[in-house]
């Protein structure tokens, strides 16, 4: 054996990680700084707790760090790897699994989502990273012995924001390295067993699997104080419990980036850029340190005269190299910034007038807010192609946006134009002048009123949406900087730093709240109840007053009217409940979300709801299953019970597409922004946003008769109620393929080869003449495991239509034995101690015993009598989700849950078991725990007690089963349940006790998927 020191296993890792970047990137390689958080890492067995680092130095190399160490580690942790022996001596396991990147700007959050999403695919297909690969398929391999019929992915790439649809797989696999973009709210509101826009009995998953096993890197950290606060509690409160996990898995690290470099006597790891770095990184250099000189016009007397300044500069600006100037960034497209929708409105009209005067024909794009994300990345292509050496005549010469400019995309204008802002926000701005420092520098220009003569509510009303003492601050600042050769204020990022150095610091905006509030052990003990309602969530009309006010413990600013809440634009059914089952199949994708700007927007929305002058939906992805939708506006009528009559976070308003609530922006009527005075409609883009799910409607296809008796012959079989043959599901397949092929015009997604269609839902309307419009929603992936439904329903990938309960008490091996097993292994490669790896098998074994309930057995064989003896099953194959539902209901079984029963199950075989019987109070209790909660119920109470849990049509009445009815009595009736919860909370922390009800959860979900 060859001894390896610490010092050449880490000059060994650098090599290593230099190589990753540039096969990562086309052969560029990391930053010195980037290396030494690379080492600091790799050495600590943690992350650092601050990293200070300007705009445009490359902040998001931590997720290429993450990956790399990721695959490291996975290498490194496998006895038949070299790297087993080079780094046995760094503490490569302890490093987290899951990076969670937060930063307060949606469209900053869809960027770093688009770039971890491009090295997913890098490694994922290309050869050159088979090795990165490979460790990571080692780090997430499972070794449960199971047959392999569903291969993970090597890295999860999952983005969290306001108004997409949940992403799901990152919580099913616990063991595979994840990259999580999220926005604070989505990010802190899941911490806090909250999540927006998740389902109550996923929240507690969610929750455990952040608070352990993730690094939290909070971009613009100085935007997000108090979720930094927040966040750094969960260590303190962890710790706290008898039997801590963090002791065997590492609990929630969190990191803030900042431009400001540490205080010396700071107690705070920090990991910096330096001024010898530059001697190496020439192109840092270049990018931080090229000048950036300010002029500045602060005499306008109107905001008339202020934009008009603003459009001559930009004239002026894209004239020069239009008149043979040379500039080498492409075409030299000049950015444009202004503080408010109006503006950047004005400024896009009155542009393009003023260019074609001047003779200037190329055009002008807008990239602001309100537009959504599939429109964004049509004006991002054409901006990225103006400023390539190979644009195009036609590409833009001027970009028009707001704050969603500032952060939110990776540009490099030649020069800037922007209106005064604070210094922070200024900062941002002229990150994206020369940005890759192309150019000897990069002017900015900056443009404001001068209020000296008015009162203070003039001077307010024209800085919104900043505060005027924060513009006044900025003004000052920017003279104070140091000054370029040409005598005028230097705002490079390495500049800025250096004048941080010298005192003159960065002006922080005026906090918007006095006090930063500290989370602690009785406000977690409530948040997570998550399966009851608490009187701490229930609403006073009146007061503006959100669930458990999450506010407190997430926003710097508590007085922020901007609503998380979006719009969609559907081409929709007439008829109310058909449209209203589409939306529901056809859930809202991220791509085609218009974000709410403010109140004001959505006090509008609501009125036009109100009067019935538009037609509209709500979507609501916390609902339960089937409850998610609610006709609005003009159908009142058929709103269903779940409908709460408000509209709040995390909700989606689907809109016709005949409503006319918008604004265009472009010529051609293709870019749009929501706009409730708007005079236009949008356009439907679900087929081209949706991953995995297509919508078809049969009027798309013409009047085709074949392709109309093709929807007509896949209802009825879908309808069927018997087990289709395998002739029937052929010609399912057979009429997908035909259906699909005559409306590929409509579709963005085609099926790789016949059978990988499945069909989701299919239905219809009739017209007042009896004609049938045939609505159809298909997909290439299987139900939603999440929803209760599919846990029981058979995916329609697996061959077999049952799956055998099996565990302990039977001789069949079955469903029971292969969560266990997968259970089992998950707990011992998380590192987690003997006793609780051994209580997550048992819990495995017995999670589903209450299913052998009579009931829920006619349910599972779908009413028929089987030949021979009836072995318990696990799950069955329905046609339909709408059948097994049906099947529900006629057995009773709304709201009766098979895992309280499995607890008390559990519980009689411990006084019958040798093996049961000899375990201590705590495991026991940890065991029922898991069961109990291995569906996200029972986190609390459960709703009922023995006499609706043990009925005598389910045979196991008190006369037919007395041992199990008094365990009921005693769990269920006397408050047994809830001191088993409060003691197992305590012993292992509400956080921990939910990572490890996760591990379980995630081994019956991904065992379900499989059919095993």
């Amino acid at each position: 054996m060859i001894e390896v020191t610490q010092s050449s296993a880490l000059m060994e890792m650098e090599q290593r990680y230099v190589k990753f970047v540039g096969l990562a990137h086309d052969g560029r390689a990391p930053y010195r700084w980037q290396c030494r958080l690379m080492r600091y890492i790799v050495q600590e067995g943690r992350w650092p707790d601050r990293i200070a680092a300007p705009t445009a130095s490359g902040k998001t190399s931590v997720i290429d760090i993450h990956v790399f160490l990721n695959a490291m580690a996975g290498l490194a942790e496998d006895e038949g790897q070299e790297e087993h022996e080079l780094f046995s001596c760094l503490p490569l396991r302890r490093i987290a699994r899951r990076l969670a990147l937060t930063v307060n700007r949606r469209s900053l959050v869809d960027d770093q989502f688009d770039e971890a999403n491009e090295l997913c695919e890098k490694i994922h297909k290309d050869e050159a990273m088979a090795r990165y690969k490979h460790g990571l398929m080692l780090r997430s391999g499972v070794h449960d012995d199971l047959p392999c019929t569903e291969e993970p992915a090597a890295l999860n790439v999952v983005e969290l924001r306001g108004g997409i649809a949940p992403q799901r797989d990152w919580r099913y696999y616990p063991q595979t390295c994840a990259v999580i973009c999220a926005t604070p709210d989505m990010f802190g509101s899941r911490l806090l067993f909250r999540g927006y826009g998740t389902s109550r009995t996923m929240r507690p998953m969610e929750a455990g699997l952040l608070a352990y096993d993730t690094v939290l890197v909070a971009d613009e950290a100085h935007l997000s104080r108090q979720l930094l606060e927040t966040a750094r509690q969960v260590d303190r409160i962890e710790g706290m419990a008898e039997h801590p996990l963090g002791e065997y898995v590492s609990p929630l690290q969190v990191v803030e980036t900042t431009a400001t470099p540490a205080d010396e006597n700071a107690k705070q790891s920090s990991v910096e850029i330096e001024d010898s770095d530059f001697a190496v990184d020439e192109a840092l250099a270049n990018r931080l340190c090229k000048p950036k000189p300010v002029v500045s016009d602060y005499t306008s007397a109107t905001e008339k005269e202020e934009i008009q300044k603003i459009v001559d500069a930009c004239v002026g600006l894209i004239q020069n190299p239009e008149s043979g100037g040379s500039v080498e960034t492409g075409n030299g497209v000049v950015g444009c910034m202004v503080n408010t929708v109006k503006k950047a409105k004005q400024v896009a009209k009155e542009l393009p007038k003023q260019l074609k005067k001047a003779g200037i024909s190329r055009p002008v794009a807008s990239y602001i807010g309100p537009m959504r994300a599939y429109d964004k990345g049509n004006v991002l292509a054409a901006m990225r192609n103006a400023m390539s050496s190979e644009a195009s005549p036609q590409s833009p010469c001027c970009i028009i946006g707001t704050q969603t400019l500032e952060v939110g995309v990776d540009v490099d204008f030649m020069a800037l134009v922007t209106e005064l802002a604070p210094a922070s926000a200024l900062v941002q701005r002229a990150g994206r002048v020369n940005r890759r420092g192309l150019n000897a520098q990069g002017d900015v220009y900056v443009f404001g009123i001068d209020t000296k003569q008015l009162n203070a509510s003039k001077k307010a009303k024209l800085a919104a949406p900043y505060d005027e003492g924060d513009l006044d601050n900025a003004m000052t600042w920017l003279e104070e900087l140091p000054l370029t050769d040409s005598g005028l204020p230097n705002i490079s990022a390495w500049s800025v730093r250096q004048s941080i150095l010298q005192g003159n610091h960065v002006p922080a905006e005026k906090p918007r709240r006095l006090l930063f509030q500290r989370l602690e052990p009785w406000d977690v003990e409530n948040l997570s109840s998550t399966d009851e309602q608490l009187s701490a969530d229930l609403r006073i009309p009146g007061l503006q007053q959100g669930a458990a006010d999450l506010n407190l413990w997430l926003r710097d600013d508590l007085t922020d009217d901007c609503p998380d809440i979006s719009v969609v634009v559907r081409y929709l059914p007439q008829d109310v409940n058909v449209a209203a089952s589409l939306i529901e199949e056809a859930e809202p994708e991220g791509g085609e979300l218009f974000p709410l700007r403010n109140q004001e927007q959505v006090t509008k929305l609501k009125s036009s709801l109100k009067d019935g002058a538009i037609r509209a939906f709500l979507y609501r992805s916390s609902n339960e299953e089937g409850q998610r939708v609610s006709p609005l506006g003009s159908a009142d009528a058929n709103r269903p019970e779940s409908y709460d009559g408000r509209i709040k976070s995390g909700d989606i308003i689907v809109l016709d597409t005949s409503v006319k609530t918008f604004t265009e922006l472009s010529s051609e009527g293709e870019i749009a922004m929501f706009d409730p005075d708007g005079k236009d409609t949008a356009a439907d883009v679900y087929n081209k946003c949706a991953h995995g799910k297509q919508v078809c409607c049969s009027t798309w296809a013409g009047e085709s008769g074949e392709i109309r008796n093709a929807f007509a012959s896949v209802y009825e079989l879908a309808n069927e109620t018997d087990d289709l043959t395998d002739d029937q599901q052929e010609q399912i397949s057979q009429d997908l393929q035909l259906i699909y092929k005559s409306m590929s015009d409509s579709l963005s997604v085609s099926p790789d080869n016949e059978g990988t269609v499945e069909l989701d839902r299919i239905m219809y309307e009739d017209d007042a003449e009896g004609r049938k419009t045939w609505w159809m929603v298909v997909g290439l992936r299987t139900g939603d495991p999440e929803s209760e439904s599919s846990q029981e329903i058979l995916s329609a990938k697996v061959k077999n239509h049952e799956l055998l309960l099996g565990g302990s008490r039977r001789q069949e091996e079955g469903h029971q034995d292969h969560v266990a097993a997968r259970a089992e292994a998950l707990g011992r490669m998380m590192g987690l101690d003997d006793g609780m790896v051994e209580s997550l098998r048992i819990a495995g074994e017995y999670h589903d015993e209450g299913k052998i309930d009579a009931r829920f057995q006619t349910l599972l064989y779908q009413g028929r009598t089987p030949k021979g003896q009836r072995k318990p099953r696990a799950k069955s194959r329905f046609s339909s989700r709408t059948w097994e539902q049906q099947f529900r209901n006629q057995c009773q079984l709304r709201g009766w849950r098979h895992e309280q029963r499995s607890v008390a199950e559990f519980a009689l075989a411990c006084e019958s078991e040798e093996e049961l019987r000899q375990l201590s109070d705590h495991r026991r209790q940890l065991i029922e725990r898991l069961i109990g909660t291995s569906h996200g119920h029972g986190r609390s109470i459960f709703e009922h007690g023995t006499g609706y849990l043990l009925p005598e049509s389910g045979g196991a009445s008190r006369s037919q089963a007395p041992m199990l009815n008094d365990i009921a009595d005693e769990m269920f009736e006397s408050g047994g349940w809830e001191t088993l919860v409060d003691r197992t909370n305590q012993r292992y922390g509400f956080w921990g006790v939910s990572y490890m009800e996760a591990l379980l959860r995630a081994a019956d979900i991904t065992c379900s998927k499989e059919g095993l």
